[in-house]
């Protein structure tokens, strides 16, 4: 909900007051929302796949590459 860039903005254009007022309701308005969806309970959308996906170590061996094999990753498809 907010933009750093549209601070730098605001506070270049209206100064640190106009700055701090968007980055006050920027975190309320993202923080109820947030709320409200939790409140909401809308787990029981979620289809099943996406709670057997799991991340992190795959269990696979990682292979170590050194430079030549990685530039050639990047040239070769």
């Amino acid at each position: 909900m907010i933009n750093e860039v549209a601070i730098i903005l605001l506070y270049g254009m209206f100064g640190w007051q106009v700055a701090a007022i968007y980055v006050g309701t920027g975190l309320a308005i993202a923080i109820l929302a947030g709320w409200i969806i939790g409140l909401l309970k809308l787990e029981k959308w979620v289809e099943p796949w996406v709670y057997q996906t799991h991340l992190g170590n795959s269990g696979l061996a990682e292979e170590k590459l050194d430079l030549i094999k990685r530039i050639n990753l990047d040239i070769m498809p």
